[in-house]
């Protein structure tokens, strides 16, 4: 297995190099009508990185995607990480948060979880894994905030809170529900 693995690695590196070296060339210029800028949390802009950067940078990508097919989370979400730090992108940020979270590394789910809420400050899910980050380690004051500020970003419809309260209390197992909701 490890053969075929450096094997995809090799060709996705000859890839790799294939692209930076097509993006050191000039673009072609051509009138198209204007679209809306997509937004950058998403698509985060990384223009003003130098070529060996980005190429850099979609290596690094590239490893945590084939990283995290193979199941070498630590690989996986130290390199999503690292993207997301790079370029503040919500999607890196939000892979890093999950990698972490299974591995049990709060530390690093909270530092992932710093980059998705600055760019998306309100997105529920990036509360529930906060909540849930806040269970496991028995932050209680810590998770009684999140899950009033989660119920405000939820759906009205109190049947679709419970479902997805429940979703959240269902993830992992080492984060003691129970003994939280039993604390008020």
């Amino acid at each position: 297995m490890n053969k075929r693995f450096y094997i995809l690695l090799t060709q996705w590196l000859t890839a790799l190099l294939l692209l930076a070296a097509c993006s050191t060339k000039q673009p072609m210029t051509a009138e198209v009508e204007q679209q809306s800028a997509p937004d950058p949390a998403i698509y985060p802009d990384i223009s003003h990185m130098s070529a060996d950067q980005r190429s850099q940078l979609y290596f690094s990508i590239l490893l945590a995607n084939i990283a995290s097919q193979q199941n070498l989370e630590e690989i996986a979400q130290s390199n999503f990480l690292d993207s997301a730090e790079r370029t503040g992108s919500i999607a890196l940020a939000r892979r890093a948060a999950v990698a972490a979270l299974e591995k049990h590394d709060y530390d690093q789910v909270r530092h992932a979880l710093s980059i998705w809420l600055k760019h998306a400050p309100e997105d529920p899910n990036a509360h529930k894994v906060k909540l849930l980050v806040s269970v496991a380690t028995q932050d209680y004051v810590a998770a009684n905030d999140e899950l009033f500020l989660l119920l405000k970003l939820l759906p009205p419809s109190m049947d679709e809170q419970l479902y997805q309260l429940v979703q959240v209390t269902s993830y992992q197992d080492n984060a003691d529900f129970v003994h939280y909701f039993n604390q008020e």
